[in-house]
Formats: C-alpha cells, structure tokens, sequence
C-alpha cells in the first residue's frame, strides 16, 4: 500500500468515477478537506475517485490523490496572497511615496494590505475557473483482490 493512500469500498459507479467508502479515522476532524470526502455520523466517509482501472460495486480498492492536487491547491491559497503581501509592501517602500501625511511604516502596510487582498482575489478567480475543470481529486490506483480459501473436499 502507498503511503499516501488509503483502501475502502466501492459503493457506486457513475461513469469514469466510483464511489469509495472509506473508515473514519481521528484525523477526519481536523482535516480542511471534509467538504471532499463527505463524512459522515456512521463512523464512515465517501470519496468520489477516478476509476481507471474498472473497478466494480464491492470491490475493495486502494486510492489516492491524483498529482498532487491538494499540494498545488495549498501553494496557490496561501503562496499567492503572501506574495501579494510582500510585493505591495516591497512596492510601496521602493517608490517612497512622500507626500503623504502618514509615515512610511503606515503606507508600507497599506501596500501590504492592497497587495494581499488582490492577491486573495487572484485566488478566489483562479480556483473558481478549477473548480469548473477538476472533477475528482483522488483515483483508484489499486483493487485489492482477496483470494477465496479453499474449502477441503
């Protein structure tokens, strides 16, 4: 099993995707993703998963996440209104504005603030032209066949 994986159950299928049941564990409650894998009261949580390799309702299966999405997706949220941040206070101290009546720390964190906010919105339209694009984040990478024991004749 990958160390980046987790197996369940395959409850449904639609199309290219399958429904995987999986076990709750102690970090669903502080994991950001819930609204991907839908937890539920049962002690249980579904995951939607690309299902190349045809696996059927039943079987049980192993996925994972596809490309490091989760990765990117944290770099873009948090990497983008930080460098916004420093660029707007790198900017505002670079063009040294002097005629205002506020000193330089002030327009330096107005700059930030600016900065951070555009970035934040950079974010917010780049993710919501993904979320249009990716439907799945996770895919099953393996189906775990348990073989039958042999009944003696």
């Amino acid at each position: 099993m990958h160390s980046d994986s987790e197996s369940g159950l395959v409850t449904a299928l639609q199309d290219d995707k399958a429904t995987v049941r999986l076990a709750r564990n102690e970090s669903c409650d502080k994991c950001a993703a819930k609204i991907i894998c839908r937890p539920g009261d049962d002690g249980f949580r579904e995951m939607l998963a690309f299902n190349r390799l045809q696996a059927s309702v039943g079987d049980n299966v192993e996925i994972s996440e596809t490309g490091n999405l989760l990765l990117k997706l944290s770099l873009i949220q948090f990497g983008i209104p930080l460098l916004g941040l420093l660029l707007g206070i790198f900017l505002v101290n670079y063009l040294q504005p002097n005629d205002t009546f506020l000193s330089k720390e002030v327009n330096m964190s107005i700059g930030g603030l600016v900065g951070l906010v555009a970035g934040g919105f950079v974010v917010w339209s780049t993710l919501k032209t993904w979320a249009k694009k990716v439907s799945c984040v996770f895919e099953i990478v393996r189906v775990i066949r348990i073989a039958n024991p042999s009944i003696p004749g």
